[in-house]
């Protein structure tokens, strides 16, 4: 007996951001945030609890599976006939915080879904890396007169206070970082995971 129809694929998106587990969290389980990067949700961060994401061309129902604060956070994502699982996993670096993200259970059957979980997630990941303030970081690096505001942190800008705080409403937007290409680390020939990009800073 053949287990083909039963083997499935993997789409795996890591990385390392310049940032503590803790803010990275709070764009992948606040509601405002995740819309900011993702699509529109009720997502709470309880364990069992059924959300919903919307976007303009359909929705995904989605329930946690399991949740551990600023490491770990297992969500169902099923849509379009898609049964699949989606983990983020948060592991805290020198430089910051190594962000990964696994799309299980696409069947053999499911290429399109495969083929454009790679190419969603990695602008999903461009998203985040501005609501998280990746975009802004080189900025910062250069002009420490910039504070990170985190009430427009899920728009991926930074206020500039200005001498003396005068120009404290002024919002700076900046560009996103480009992805750069790599091929997957650790991953042996033949494995169905496929790391999309990683950015450094």
């Amino acid at each position: 007996m053949t287990t083909t129809a039963t083997e499935t694929r993997s789409v795996v998106v890591e990385r390392e951001i310049p940032f503590p587990p803790e803010k990275i969290w709070r764009a992948l389980t606040q509601p405002h945030l995740i819309e900011a990067w993702l699509m529109k949700t009720d997502f709470a961060p309880v364990v069992d609890q059924r959300f919903t994401l919307r976007g303009d061309w359909g929705s995904v129902d989605c329930k946690v599976l399991t949740l551990e604060p600023n490491r770990t956070l297992t969500y169902s994502w099923d849509a379009m006939g898609l049964e699949s699982v989606v983990t983020w996993t948060l592991t805290p670096t020198g430089a910051g915080t190594q962000l990964r993200m696994e799309q299980s259970g696409f069947r053999a059957d499911q290429k399109q879904a495969f083929v454009g979980a790679q190419y969603g997630w990695q602008k999903f990941f461009a998203e985040l890396g501005a609501v998280v303030g990746l975009a802004a970081f080189r900025a910062v690096a250069h002009q420490p007169g910039l504070l990170e505001d985190p009430e427009v942190l899920g728009h991926g800008r930074l206020r500039d206070p200005g001498p003396g705080r005068q120009g404290a409403d002024r919002l700076l937007a900046l560009p996103a970082e480009p992805l750069e290409k790599r091929p997957p680390r650790g991953v042996g020939e033949g494995s169905e995971e496929l790391v999309v990009g990683v950015l450094h800073a």
